[in-house]
């Protein structure tokens, strides 16, 4: 659900703790909801939750398990990053992370996804153009389907993703 369509049906925000904090019951009632979502994002984990016909429907979330470098891209290291629906992802805190063909870097992050997300792989370079190692597509289809994993592979590189998704908040 985006923030540029009406939502379906009632909605409720509400923090960590599963208390409410705000509602929405009137779509009318949308740019208030809106603003009020923002505000308490700032200060405190919130989620804005959907009410279904069983109860509330939590957010679906990609967790990101592991990376596996099968082959690098370059002669030695790679220099990796990637991106998640074009947002920076990984690393966190740092521009880039380097790994060796063999290697293994956990992940441990989970990003919210609403029917399909885009995870592309580049490995930086200094003199050229970063190189693409690939982009993959993870569905929310994916729901409760267990660890899964995909395929980067461009510029004779080949690396595995390992990802669960999963419903929200389900730590």
């Amino acid at each position: 659900m985006g923030w540029g369509t009406e939502p379906a049906g009632p909605l409720d925000l509400v923090d960590v703790a599963g208390e409410n904090v705000a509602a929405l019951s009137r779509p009318q009632d949308l740019p208030v909801f809106q603003r009020e979502a923002a505000r308490l994002s700032e200060s405190a984990s919130v989620a804005i939750i959907q009410k279904g016909k069983g109860g509330f429907m939590m957010p679906n979330e990609v967790r990101f398990v592991r990376l596996q470098c099968l082959e690098t891209e370059d002669n030695g290291n790679d220099e990796i990053y990637m991106h998640y629906n074009g947002s920076h992802l990984y690393p966190q805190g740092a521009d880039t992370a380097d790994i060796a063909t063999g290697q293994t870097l956990q992940m441990d992050m989970n990003r919210r996804i609403d029917g399909e997300a885009i995870v592309s792989l580049f490995d930086e370079d200094d003199i050229d153009e970063d190189d693409h190692l690939g982009t993959i597509v993870i569905s929310e289809s994916e729901l409760n389907q267990g660890l899964r994993s995909q395929t980067f592979n461009g510029d004779d590189a080949n690396y595995i993703l390992f990802y669960r998704v999963v419903q929200g908040f389900d730590d």
